[in-house]
């Protein structure tokens, strides 16, 4: 069985040209170290290892010093996030699943939906390939909840969209949604999507730069499993 942790960066143009939705499959023997290891982290950094936004570890907030790591030095943030980093490389056994769009080149109303069903897609591949089942959880997100609950009970019952759809037998149950303070392991899925989108910015100055050259050279941004949507030009389409 593994544990699948679910986050996104959002479609946000000019600064964010793509819609992400990332996660990290944990089997269940890495659940515990892993989740240890981060909690003995915040215990570190914050001095209290207590789940609460005020030891939350989240990308946005580490790397622009906001929340509970304003007036905190840079250099320490760096040396944080570079150990959020190590944890994700840690365990080969950790899988690495991508899903990217572009809502520029899609019909917008319908990039969410898409990118939830690709990712449903390529966590069922990776469950086949490592011959073992996913139970799903993600970043509560009030808007599309209930949306993706259905979604996910319609692929497990009919298979994915397109005649090229998927039959999901290897995702169990239903997707779980909770808040990112609660789970340590959501957590460390906010570092990886986040950490993907700045390696696709191409960012070069400190201290993104060195955190995405980090990424590399532990070969985080290497995906177990990604889709990049859509790849042909006839998908193009300014229709709202």
């Amino acid at each position: 069985m593994h544990l699948v942790y679910v986050d996104e960066v959002k479609y946000n143009p000019p600064t964010e040209q793509y819609h992400r939705l990332c996660a990290l499959a944990f089997p269940e023997l890495s659940l515990q170290p892993v989740d240890q290891a981060l909690t003995d982290l915040a215990a570190s950094y914050f001095g209290a290892s207590v789940l609460s936004v005020q030891t939350e570890f989240h990308g946005k907030d580490i790397l622009q010093g906001k929340g509970p790591y304003k007036g905190r030095p840079l250099d320490g943030r760096v040396t944080l996030y570079k150990s959020l980093l190590d944890l994700i490389a840690l365990s080969g056994e950790i899988g690495r699943i991508e899903v990217r769009v572009e809502p520029a080149r899609m019909i917008t109303s319908t990039y969410q939906d898409k990118a939830f069903m690709f990712l449903i897609e390529k966590i069922e591949e990776y469950m086949r390939q490592t011959e073992s089942l996913a139970l799903v959880i993600a970043d509560e997100d009030r808007e599309l909840a209930s949306t993706n609950v259905a979604s996910l009970s319609s692929y497990r019952a009919q298979g994915t969209q397109y005649a090229f759809g998927k039959t999901i037998t290897h995702v169990v149950d239903t997707i779980h949604h909770t808040r990112s303070h609660h789970s340590r392991l959501l957590q460390l899925a906010d570092i990886y999507v986040y950490t993907l989108a700045m390696a696709a910015g191409n960012e070069r100055a400190y201290p993104r730069g060195e955190l995405v050259a980090h990424a590399q050279e532990r070969g985080i941004l290497f995906p177990s499993k990604y889709k990049n949507w859509p790849t042909d030009r006839s998908w193009y389409s300014s229709s709202d």
